[in-house]
């Protein structure tokens, strides 16, 4: 990796605003199926057990894109060193003090699907450092730029 050219890879976000833009007009869509037209006006069932479920995704959906958008994981990665930030602070790596870098495929909550991980270890860490490069902005440039500090 050539000096002085850091790359910042900001934690991707947009499968959530996805998530809660499809589930509102599926909701706005079943309420409006569900109700019905009396007298010139459209009352829609809200105690329907298809609409609170719908209802609840959207709002954990809502809850967890305001908790990432809030922290803004950002990963920056030097020749020398890499370095994690959050909203609630920065933790900066030196290359001298990472022991192993690993690529592997893990299984998420059992399915069938494996998404790669890259896991770091470092002298003074018991535990890996583990980084899903799906969710970060430019996955493969991220794994790219971790195979070259390795």
């Amino acid at each position: 990796m050539e000096n002085n050219k850091r790359k910042e890879f900001s934690q991707n976000i947009d499968m959530f605003w996805r998530t809660i833009a499809v589930y509102t007009v599926v909701l706005v869509v079943y309420s409006v199926l569900a109700g019905s037209w009396e007298k010139g006006t459209l009352t829609l069932k809200v105690l329907d057990p298809i609409v609170i479920l719908l209802f609840i995704i959207i709002i954990v959906s809502l809850l967890t894109f305001a908790s990432k958008h809030y922290r803004k994981k950002i990963i920056q990665i030097e020749h020398d060193y890499i370095i994690l930030k959050s909203r609630f602070g920065i933790r900066k790596l030196k290359r001298s003090e990472i022991e192993d870098i690993k690529f592997t495929k893990e299984r998420i909550f059992r399915t069938r699907r494996k998404y790669s991980v890259v896991k770091i270890k470092f002298i003074n860490r018991k535990r890996w450092l583990r980084i899903r490069p799906s969710a970060f902005d430019n996955p493969n440039e991220l794994i790219e730029t971790l195979q070259k500090l390795r």
